[in-house]
């Protein structure tokens, strides 16, 4: 029963180890994926302050619009953070979906006002249990990464600077608050990022705990199966006997005291 009981136990830590590979292989491609969010973040944040510091000398693309070479690069980097926020994981769920991975979370839609970014998916992370009391959260959300207090996303603020700095007929006062609470948006973006890499870096601290505690409980139950595995069987059914010789004969012995009674004296 003992045996059983353990090999039942260690079938339970080996499923709770393939959770904990698959979701530390998760988090560390979503580790990678956010770093490079924040590597072109930082670059549309240099362009910002590069485009502020500019004249506005607008020329015509080959499509005939108006635009800069900032504003090029820009719309360019747009496009990049909106890949890495659609990256899809090995099995082809969204990786910044949350409960709804198998959705894009961000979507990109061309309007007669221009672009439209919209951030979906859900507003929970996936979870995935790890031990017999541990649940942990697998990544981040898009919504997380994206979103601005006060609403709208860092897309939409991107796209608006883009029109801004195309316009010909833009002051020198409008560019300067137009910069500022584009900055202001990209440090916002920038803190959100790194919020989830500090979460996504503990996690993984605590699924290589796990793991080690994992590892040690199933040493310890292989341990236990062994020595009980390698009981002397004879020795052991020999002594068996015996005990239950001895309990017989308790049983008879107290059936005959229990039987005796004050009229047996008499």
């Amino acid at each position: 029963t003992q045996i059983l009981g353990l090999n039942d136990a260690n079938a339970q830590l080996e499923s709770y180890e393939k959770n904990i590979k698959t979701a530390e292989s998760s988090l560390v491609m979503a580790e990678t994926v956010v770093n490079d969010m924040v590597n072109i973040t930082n670059r549309m944040r240099d362009l910002v302050l590069g485009s502020a510091g500019l004249p506005v000398e607008p020329h015509e693309d080959s499509n005939g619009d108006l635009t800069t070479s900032q504003a090029q690069e820009i719309l360019l980097l747009l496009d990049n953070l909106a890949d890495l926020g659609n990256t899809q994981s090995a099995s082809g769920e969204y990786m910044f979906g949350g409960t709804q991975g198998h959705s894009a979370p961000i979507s990109v839609e061309e309007t007669d006002n221009g672009v439209n970014n919209s951030i979906g998916g859900s507003s929970s992370p996936r979870q995935i249990q790890i031990s017999d009391s541990q649940t942990i959260d697998l990544g981040v959300v898009a919504s997380d990464l994206f979103e601005l207090e006060g609403g709208g996303n860092i897309f939409d603020v991107m796209n608006t600077f883009v029109d801004g700095i195309t316009d010909p007929d833009i002051s020198d006062e409008e560019l300067e608050t137009l910069t500022a609470d584009t900055i202001n948006a990209l440090d916002e973006t920038l803190d959100n990022f790194n919020q989830a890499l500090t979460h996504i870096g503990g996690t993984i601290n605590v699924l290589d705990m796990t793991m080690a505690t994992n590892t040690d409980m199933q040493l310890y139950n292989d341990m236990m199966i062994s020595s009980l595995e390698d009981v002397d069987v004879a020795s052991a059914i020999t002594e068996f006997t015996m005990m239950q010789s001895q309990y017989q004969a308790s049983q008879k012995a107290y059936a005959m005291m229990g039987s005796t009674s004050l009229f047996d004296y008499m």
